[in-house]
C-alpha cells in the first residue's frame, strides 16, 4: 500500500469535501435554519469522517482524530505507480464522497422546494459525476509525483 499518495488524495479530496460541507451547515445555522444545517453538518462529521476513516484503516480513531494526516503529506513525493488495494482504497473513498455530496445536494434541492424529480436527478446526477470530478486532482497529484521523482 502506498501511504503518501492516501495522505495527498485525503488533502486534495476528503478535507475540501468536509470543509465545504460544514460551512454551509454552519452557514444554515448562522440562517436559524436548523434542520439543514444540522443535516449538513452530520454528514460533514458522521459521512467524510467514516469515508476517512475507511481510507485509513490502519490509523486509529485518535491518530485521525489528532490531525492525521498533517499539511507535511502535501508536499510528500507521490509514487510513480499505484498499487491494487490504494486504488480499491481509493476508488472506495470517491464513490463514498459522490455518495455524500449527492445527499448534501438532495438535501439542498428539497430545502429549496424543487420537486421530487428534480431532487433525484440532481442526487444522481451529482452520485454520478463526482467521481469523475474527483478523479482530476488525483491524476495531477500521480503526474505531479511523476515529474518530482525523475
Amino acid at each position: 500500500m502506498i501511504e503518501p499518495i492516501l495522505r495527498k488524495f485525503d488533502w486534495a479530496v476528503i478535507k475540501p469535501a468536509w470543509v465545504a460541507l460544514l460551512a454551509g451547515g454552519v452557514f444554515f445555522l448562522f440562517q436559524s435554519q436548523w434542520l439543514m444545517g444540522g443535516a449538513l453538518i452530520a454528514l460533514a462529521v458522521l459521512g467524510v469522517g467514516f469515508v476517512a476513516a475507511s481510507l485509513h484503516r490502519e490509523r486509529s480513531a485518535g491518530e485521525l482524530a489528532s490531525g492525521y494526516p498533517h499539511r507535511s503529506a502535501v508536499t510528500e513525493a507521490a509514487p510513480r505507480q499505484i498499487d491494487s488495494e490504494t486504488a480499491r482504497r481509493i476508488v472506495r473513498a470517491m464513490v463514498g464522497v459522490a455518495v455524500i455530496l449527492g445527499a448534501a445536494v438532495a438535501l439542498l434541492s428539497w430545502h429549496f422546494g424543487l420537486k421530487w424529480s428534480r431532487i433525484l436527478i440532481y442526487g444522481v446526477a451529482t452520485m454520478f459525476f463526482v467521481p469523475v470530478l474527483l478523479a482530476l486532482p488525483l491524476a495531477v497529484v500521480v503526474r505531479a509525483g511523476k515529474d518530482h521523482l525523475s
